[in-house]
């Protein structure tokens, strides 16, 4: 069974690829959608760096996870 659903997600995947083989993406360099202003952070990262340091650690919990500071979503 578990050969059929591989075998069968390899044939439905070559077709759809074939079916859109055909298509042609034009890319216009000069159409600005959107700017960006700085790099910014991740605080998944920040936090790895900050999680070593116990003695901030809670501190720094603190301020990020305030409700009227920053919402996580």
């Amino acid at each position: 069974m578990e050969g059929f659903k591989i075998r069968l997600l390899l044939t439905v995947s070559i077709f759809l690829s074939i079916v859109n083989a055909n298509r042609t993406v034009f890319i216009n360099p000069y159409n600005r959608w959107q700017v960006f202003e700085g790099w910014g952070t991740g605080l998944c990262w920040w936090a790895n760096m900050v999680g070593g340091f116990p003695d901030v650690r809670d501190k720094a919990a603190d301020l990020v996870f305030d409700l009227n500071k920053a919402t996580q979503s």
